[in-house]
């Protein structure tokens, strides 16, 4: 009787066990994607420091380019990386330094996530929404921040002053000094508007530029970049979960085996 009491035991924690298992390798967000820019394009000189990496290294055309990775142009410099699925494009200027803190694709919600921390210089973005694809992209400086959806814009920080310009589509401009925020937007047709934001109490100052360069190869020309792109892998969900599943395999073959083992053992002590 004790025996079959302790069998009994054995096997329920096994069962829990098991049960926590499944429930932790399903709780494993299997609908993060972690993505890649890929340099397109590069004049003078910058470089590159990965995220697991402690000394920085060449930057180079082709390369890949996943989140947590900096990145530091020269004098008379410039760096245009893309990203897939969605063709967005970065186009960073001379003597910046930044932060690509986070680059997700968001399976379930059909979203690229873009966190980029600007610590110094200027970038200019082209963001797309295809149909089946959403982008949530900020550009963070030390006087504030600038969110988008789907727009192109630029960020430009200097010392103590951010610039934000709206080319085409609506910017979201923050103050970190008063936590103001306003809005900003380009018509894509050369009007567009600017905020300049202080890192002290003065409130964002917004204007309206009528000069924006609309012409082919000009500042606001991203199509000569929009051939290749980035790279976007697709996530293996059954690959992500494999590793746990022959895991609970491994175990429920035990927890047979063991059982066996239990009940043979107790027929074999009945029977002497």
């Amino acid at each position: 009787m004790k025996d079959s009491k302790r069998a009994r035991i054995r096997s329920e924690c096994c069962m829990a066990f098991l049960v926590s298992l499944l429930l932790f390798s399903f709780a494993v967000d299997v609908h993060a994607v972690e993505l890649t820019y890929k340099i397109q394009y590069i004049k003078g000189d910058a470089e590159v420091k990965l995220h697991n990496m402690t000394d920085w290294i060449n930057a180079t055309v082709g390369m890949l380019i996943p989140g947590g990775t900096r990145l530091s142009t020269g004098f008379k410099s410039q760096v245009v990386v893309c990203k897939q699925p969605n063709g967005s494009i970065l186009n960073i200027s001379s003597l910046t330094q930044l932060v690509i803190s986070r680059f997700t694709f968001l399976d379930a919600e059909k979203k690229v996530v873009t966190r980029i921390d600007l610590d110094k210089g200027k970038v200019k973005a082209k963001t797309t929404t295809p149909e089946d694809i959403r982008n949530d992209m900020k550009i963070s400086t030390p006087n504030g921040h600038a969110a988008v959806r789907g727009t192109t814009f630029s960020v430009d920080q200097t010392d103590s002053t951010c610039f934000v310009e709206a080319f085409d589509g609506t910017v979201e401009v923050n103050s970190t000094a008063t936590g103001e925020t306003v809005q900003i937007i380009g018509y894509g047709n050369g009007t567009g508007q600017r905020a300049t934001v202080y890192n002290s109490s003065d409130p964002i100052y917004v204007e309206t530029l009528y000069d924006m360069d609309t012409s082919d190869g000009g500042d606001w020309d991203f199509s000569q970049y929009l051939l290749v792109g980035g790279i976007y892998v697709p996530v293996n969900k059954l690959a992500l979960v494999a590793p746990y599943i022959g895991l609970v395999s491994a175990i429920m073959a035990a927890q047979v085996a063991i059982t066996v083992y239990v009940r043979r053992a107790k027929r074999k002590k009945e029977g002497q």
